[in-house]
C-alpha cells in the first residue's frame, strides 16, 4: 500500500473511539451535547486518506414505528471520503459518501493530539436541526485503540521499529522488581497485597527466528504456554465473588 498522507496526518491513522461530542454556541457560549452525555462512535484513517466517522446517541432502541426510526436516524450520524492536509494543524474530507446528503462535499477540520486524544474541531458554522440551526463551533474528542501502531509500522518505511503490547492472562518475565535472580524477585503487581506470579522462565527464546525483521516474538510466547504447568503456576486466581483489578505495588 502506498502511503499518501501528509506526514503531519500519519499521526491520526488507525482506529479511534468516540469519549465526546459538543457544540459551543456562538453569542452565549452555552455548550450543548447533541449525541448526549455518552455518545458512542468511530473514526477510522486508513493509510490511503480514506476517513470514516460513525457517531450515535448511546442505548438506541429498535424502532417499532415511522416515528421511532426517524428519531433513529436523527440520533446518528456518518460521512466518508478521502483526506487532506489543508493547512497546519488542519484536514478537509472530500466526503463522497454520507447519512445525509447535506454533508458531501468538503468538510474543514481543525485537530490536535494531545496523548492518546485526538481533538477534532469545525470551523464556526449553523448547527443541525435539533440545535434549532443555531450557529457555533463543534468539537469531538476520541481516544486511540490499540491497533494504529502496527498498521503504521507496516505502511510506512520510516517507522523502523514497533513495540506493541496486548492483555494476557498470565504476567510475564520482567515485570517484576529488585535485583534479585527472577525466581526470587517480587512481582511490581500485587493483589489483594499479595505479590501476582509471574511466568519466570520467560518466552521460549529457540522459536523466535531473531535473524528476521522485524523480529516476531508472538512463536516464543505461543511456544511458552504450551507449558501447563508454568502457566497453571502463573495465572491469578481472582475471587469470581469479587474482582479486583491487580495496581502497582
Amino acid at each position: 500500500m502506498t502511503a499518501k498522507l501528509h506526514p503531519e496526518l500519519i499521526p491520526l491513522v488507525g482506529s479511534w473511539r468516540l469519549v465526546s461530542m459538543a457544540a459551543t454556541l456562538s453569542g452565549s457560549g452555552e455548550r450543548v451535547e447533541p449525541l448526549g452525555a455518552h455518545p458512542e462512535g468511530r473514526m477510522v484513517l486508513e493509510p490511503s486518506g480514506r476517513i470514516i466517522f460513525l457517531l450515535a446517541k448511546a442505548g438506541r432502541k429498535l424502532p417499532e414505528s415511522e416515528a421511532d426510526r426517524a428519531a433513529l436516524f436523527d440520533a446518528m450520524g456518518a460521512y466518508s471520503g478521502l483526506v487532506r492536509r489543508s493547512g497546519s494543524g488542519e484536514f478537509t474530507t472530500s466526503v463522497d459518501l454520507s447519512s445525509h446528503p447535506g454533508w458531501s462535499g468538503e468538510q474543514r477540520r481543525f485537530f490536535s493530539v494531545v496523548g492518546d486524544r485526538l481533538i477534532i474541531r469545525t470551523p464556526e458554522q449553523a448547527g443541525p436541526a435539533s440545535l434549532g440551526g443555531r450557529w457555533g463551533v463543534g468539537e469531538i474528542v476520541f481516544q486511540r485503540e490499540g491497533s494504529p501502531a502496527l498498521l503504521l509500522g507496516a505502511t510506512f518505511p520510516e517507522i523502523r521499529a514497533v513495540v506493541a503490547q496486548v492483555a494476557s492472562g498470565v504476567l510475564w518475565m520482567g515485570i517484576h522488581v529488585g535485583d534479585k535472580a527472577p525466581a526470587e524477585a517480587t512481582s511490581a503487581w500485587t493483589l489483594n497485597g499479595r505479590p501476582l506470579p509471574l511466568m519466570w522462565h520467560g518466552i521460549a527464546a529457540d522459536a523466535v527466528d531473531w535473524a528476521r525483521s522485524p523480529i516476531a516474538l508472538s512463536p516464543g510466547y505461543v511456544t511458552a504456554l504450551r507449558d501447563s504447568d508454568t502457566v497453571e503456576q502463573a495465572t491469578s486466581q481472582r475471587p469470581s465473588a469479587t474482582p479486583a483489578i491487580p495496581s502497582a505495588a
